[in-house]
C-alpha cells in the first residue's frame, strides 16, 4: 500500500508537463531558458534525492563495519584464548563471519561513496583491512602449535594497533561523508538560486499573462524546494514530527511523499524500540543483561534494582559477582560456572543465593539464556524472582513435617489416647500434607511462568533484529525453552508432582513442537508410546532430546513441500531400560555424516544428554531416512 501511494504521487501532473505547458505562453527565446530550468531542477532534485542516501547509507554501512571490526578483534581473542578445538573452531568461525560483515558494508559505502578522493580512502580502508588476514592466520597458526602465549601479545599488540589503523581509516570515511553532504547541501543551494536568477533574466522579455504564469510556477517551486532543504535540515535534527507540505503531484511532490514517509517509518520503529524498553522495565521480575566478554553488567531494570537495594543505575558497570552471596563456593566463582553452562547449553536455571547492596542474603530463581547484541557482542539476560518468602515456608514446612513425625512417634507408644485426639491428630496430618501439594503446585506454576517470560523474552529479541541467523538461533532457543515449560504446566495440573506419563508428556510435547514448525499437512506425525511414570530429573532432559530430533526433521528432512512421516516409539524392558526411537523417512542425512564428529549445536546437545544426564546411549541410522535410537534406564522416582 506504501507503493501505491507514491505511484498515485507519479500520475499527477509533472515538472516537464508545467513547463511544456508554459511554453504555449512564452516567446521562443524563452523557451531555452525554461529548458535550462528544469535540468537545474532535475539536478536539484538529484542532489537532494543524494543527500538523503549518501550520508546516511555511507554512515550506516562504515558503523556496521566498524562495529563488525570491534567484534573480530574480541573474537580474535577468543581464538588465542581457546582452550578446546570446538572454542577455537567456534571463535575461528566468528571472527570470518564479522570479517564478511565489513566486506559486506564496506561494499555498500562503495556504492554510496562520491568523488575520486572517496573513493580512494574506501580502496585504502579495503586494503588495509585485506591486510588484516596475515595477523589473523599468524594468531591462528599460533594457537593451533599451542603458543598461545604469542597469540594473544599478537592480538594485544600488531593486531590492536591494526584495529585502530582501521578505526581512523573508518573515521575518515565518516567524515568525507559529513562534508560531501555539506557539500551537496551547498550546491542545492546554489543551483536553486541559478534557477531563480534564469527564470527572473528569462521572464523580462515575456508578455504579461506570460511573465504571471511564470511568477507563480516560480514561487510555487521555490516554496517546494525551501520545504525540502527545511526538511532535510529538521530531519537532521531528528525531529521526526516535521512533515514536509509539499501539495503538487509532480517529481518534487513525490520526493516530499516518500520523505514524509520515511520520517514516520523510523519515528514507529524508535517509538517500537522504547515499548520494548518499557516492557522489560515494568516487568514484575529483575532483569539485567551481563557482558559475556567481562562479565559486566549492562543494564538491570527498575525491579532487579529495588529488588538488591541499589539507586538507579548503581548496578550498570559492577561485576555479575556482586550478586552472588558467598557460599562454599566463591561469588565470582559461581559466576564463572553459571557463565560457562549458559555458553555451552544455552541455558542455566535454578535457586540461587543473592546478596543485596546491604549485605541481606535472600534467595532467588533465575533463567539465564544467551544471544548476540550488537551494542555488547554476547550477552546473559537473567530474569530473577525473590523467592525467599517461599524458601522460608518450605523451610516451616519441613519443620512442621518434622515436628508432626516426632508427635506421631510419641503418640504411637502411647496407644491409649482418646480416640478424638487420634481423629484431631490425622485432620492436622492430612492439613499438613495439603498445604505442602499446594506449595509444590506453586512452585511448578512460577517456574512454568517463568520460562514464559524467558520465551516472550527470546520472540521480542527475535522481532527486534533482520538477521535471519540470529532470528532462527534465538526461535531454537525459545523451542527449548518451551519444551522445559511443558513439563511444569503438566506436573501443576497433576496430582503426582514427583513423575509424569511419558505418554502424554510428549505427545504435548510433540504436538507443540510440529505447532511451532506448522509445514501444512504433509507430514504426518505418528505417536506409540507406552504409559510410563519417568521422574522430572529424567523427564525434562528426554524432552530436549524429543524438541530437538523432531524439529531437525520437521526443518531438514521434508524439502520443499515433501510428503512423509515421523514416528516416535517409546517402551521399556523387564530390566527398566527406556528405549526412545524417532525416524522419519525423509531426504536423511549427507553420507559423511558422523553423529560423533557433527558440528550441530542441536546434535551435540542430544548426544550430550542422552550420554551426560541420562547416563544413557545414542544411535543413528542415515538409511530410507534417518533414525534415532535413545536407551537409558529409569531411576527410581
Amino acid at each position: 500500500m506504501k507503493n501505491q501511494g507514491l505511484i498515485q504521487q507519479k500520475e499527477g501532473l509533472g515538472i516537464f508537463a508545467k513547463l511544456l505547458f508554459g511554453l504555449i505562453f512564452i516567446l521562443a527565446v524563452t523557451g531555452i531558458g525554461d529548458i535550462y530550468s528544469y535540468s537545474q531542477m532535475n539536478r536539484l532534485s538529484d542532489l537532494t534525492a543524494r543527500i538523503f542516501n549518501h550520508p546516511l547509507r555511507v554512515t550506516t554501512a562504515v558503523l556496521s563495519a566498524d562495529t563488525a571490526i570491534v567484534k573480530i578483534h574480541r573474537s580474535m581473542k577468543d581464538v588465542a584464548l581457546s582452550s578446546t578445538e570446538t572454542e577455537l573452531e567456534a571463535a575461528i568461525i566468528a571472527v570470518k563471519t564479522y570479517e564478511n560483515e565489513v566486506f559486506e558494508n564496506l561494499g555498500i559505502a562503495e556504492k554510496w561513496i562520491l568523488g575520486d578522493e572517496g573513493a580512494l580512502l574506501l580502496a585504502e580502508t579495503v586494503k588495509l583491512f585485506q591486510d588484516w588476514e596475515s595477523i589473523r592466520e599468524e594468531v591462528i597458526s599460533l594457537t593451533k602449535s599451542g603458543n598461545r602465549a604469542h597469540a594473544i601479545d599478537i592480538t594485544r599488540g600488531k593486531g590492536a594497533a591494526h584495529v585502530e589503523a582501521l578505526n581512523s581509516k573508518m573515521r575518515n570515511l565518516k567524515n568525507y561523508a559529513a562534508v560531501n553532504a555539506s557539500a551537496m547541501l551547498i550546491e542545492s543551494r546554489v543551483t536553486k538560486n541559478t534557477i531563480l536568477k534564469t527564470t527572473a533574466i528569462t521572464f523580462l522579455g515575456v508578455i504579461l499573462v506570460a511573465g504571471l504564469f511564470g511568477y507563480l510556477s516560480t514561487r510555487t517551486l521555490n516554496d517546494s524546494i525551501k520545504k525540502l532543504i527545511s526538511g532535510v535540515a529538521e530531519f537532521s535534527r531528528m525531529n521526526l514530527n516535521h512533515q514536509v507540505t509539499v501539495k503538487s503531484r509532480d517529481e518534487i511532490g513525490w520526493l516530499a511523499n516518500a520523505f514524509n514517509q520515511m520520517s514516520q517509518q523510523l519515528k514507529k520503529s524508535i517509538e517500537d524500540l522504547n515499548l520494548q524498553s518499557e516492557i522489560v522495565a515494568n516487568m514484575t521480575e529483575g532483569v539485567f543483561l551481563v557482558r559475556v566478554e567481562d562479565g559486566i553488567i549492562v543494564y538491570a531494570n527498575p525491579k532487579m534494582e529495588a529488588m538488591f537495594g541499589y539507586d538507579a543505575e548503581e548496578m550498570n558497570g559492577k561485576h555479575i559477582s556482586v550478586v552472588n552471596a558467598p557460599t562454599d563456593k566463591h561469588p565470582e566463582e559461581t559466576a564463572n560456572e553459571i557463565m560457562r553452562v549458559v555458553i555451552e547449553t544455552g541455558v542455566w536455571q535454578g535457586e540461587i543465593k543473592n546478596v543485596k547492596k546491604d549485605a541481606t542474603i535472600f534467595w532467588c530463581y533465575a533463567n539465564v539464556s544467551a544471544f548476540e547484541y550488537s551494542k555488547y557482542g554476547k550477552v546473559l539476560v537473567s530474569v530473577h524472582t525473590d523467592i525467599t518468602k517461599r524458601k522460608r515456608l518450605e523451610s516451616q514446612l519441613k519443620q512442621n513435617h518434622l515436628h508432626l513425625e516426632e508427635t506421631v512417634k510419641k503418640r504411637t507408644i502411647d496407644l491409649e489416647r482418646e480416640i478424638s485426639e487420634r481423629k484431631i491428630a490425622e485432620e492436622q496430618i492430612k492439613a499438613n500434607l495439603a498445604e505442602k501439594e499446594t506449595l509444590l503446585k506453586e512452585v511448578h506454576h512460577r517456574v512454568k511462568n517463568n520460562l514464559a517470560v524467558v520465551s516472550g523474552l527470546l520472540m521480542l529479541q527475535a522481532n527486534k533484529t533482520d538477521d535471519e541467523r540470529l532470528i532462527e538461533a534465538l526461535n531454537v532457543c525459545q523451542t527449548r525453552v518451551q519444551s522445559m515449560s511443558v513439563i511444569h504446566e503438566i506436573l501443576y495440573q497433576s496430582e503426582n508432582f514427583s513423575a509424569v506419563d511419558l505418554n502424554g508428556y510428549l505427545s504435548k510435547l510433540a504436538s507443540d513442537v510440529t505447532q511451532n514448525y506448522s509445514i501444512g499437512s504433509n507430514v504426518h506425525l505418528k505417536i506409540e508410546a507406552s504409559n510410563l511414570m519417568i521422574g522430572i530429573n529424567q523427564a525434562s532432559p528426554l524432552g530436549l532430546i524429543v524438541n530437538e530430533l523432531i524439529t531437525n526433521s520437521l526443518k531438514y528432512a521434508f524439502p520443499k513441500g515433501r510428503k512423509g512421516e515421523i514416528v516416535l516409539k517409546l517402551e521399556s524392558n523387564k530390566e527398566n531400560e527406556v528405549e526412545l526411537v524417532i525416524s522419519d523417512n525423509g531426504v536423511g542425512m549427507p553420507g559423511d555424516f558422523d553423529l560423533h564428529t557433527v558440528n550441530s549445536l542441536g546434535l551435540k546437545l542430544v548426544k550430550a544428554i542422552a550420554e551426560n544426564q541420562l547416563d544413557g546411549s545414542v544411535e543413528m541410522i542415515n538409511k530410507n531416512g534417518t533414525k534415532f535410537t535413545i536407551k537409558f534406564k529409569i531411576a527410581e522416582v
